[in-house]
């Protein structure tokens, strides 16, 4: 159903639009991902070590009880990746057959954004507070950007409609 007088060349013209603006966010999104996995992974990896055995140690993260659920949830999908992509990146591959081991700065990469949102979430408060703190942000506005972010990158990433797009969050005023 289309509105009475509305053109093929005006659809294609929406078309070309959403498509324009959804390659200029995309591209400037993966900055910002790229940029975010960097600090997080030089920050944790500083503070708690290279290996993954060192660095995803359940004690490293909130030990608050209503996230345990969620911590171990986290855990498990990064263990997870580490399996299914752990060899099949040149670099991954590199440090295990080299190495024994991956660090964090490597894993990242294998890592989505999605994942990473819910990582930062579950990390613990200081460590949440010392990577806001970077950005010149509170810590749970942080962490609302990268609810937010994750969300209209996949929808970039996907190519799906992005010019009418609602967030489910608000964006906070910061």
């Amino acid at each position: 159903n289309f509105i009475p007088g509305v053109t093929f060349e005006e659809l294609y013209a929406v078309f070309q639009f959403d498509r324009s603006f959804r390659n200029l966010l995309f591209k400037n999104l993966l900055i910002v991902e790229n940029n975010l996995k960097s600090i997080i992974s030089y920050e944790l990896s500083r503070k708690y070590g290279i290996k993954e055995k060192d660095y995803l140690k359940p004690s490293n993260f909130t030990q608050d009880i209503k996230k345990v659920r969620q911590v171990n949830d986290v855990l498990n999908k990064i263990k997870r990746q580490i399996k299914l992509n752990g060899r099949q990146h040149t670099a991954t591959t590199h440090y295990i057959d080299n190495y024994g081991y991956i660090p964090l700065w490597i894993l990242v990469k294998v890592l989505s954004f999605g994942i990473m949102s819910e990582f930062y979430n579950i990390l613990k408060n200081e460590d949440q507070n010392e990577i806001a703190t970077i950005y010149g942000l509170d810590s749970e506005i942080l962490s609302t950007y990268l609810a937010i972010i994750a969300n209209y990158r996949n929808i970039c990433a996907h190519e799906e409609i992005l010019y009418d797009h609602r967030t489910q969050k608000c964006i906070p005023d910061s």
